[in-house]
């Protein structure tokens, strides 16, 4: 999916995870970073 966005020429990709989703660590060791929180969820975002 990062690969096609990049080939489509987007600079950057942003997604919201549940805080209690154990997701959240996949995205980290992805590249993903927290861009904000909020009370339940977390923003994050990953230059291409």
């Amino acid at each position: 999916m990062l690969q096609l966005l990049r080939g489509k020429g987007y600079a950057q990709v942003s997604l919201s995870v549940q805080k209690t989703n154990p997701a959240f660590r996949l995205y980290k060791r992805l590249g993903f970073e927290k861009l904000r929180e909020t009370d339940e969820e977390y923003i994050l975002v990953r230059k291409l």
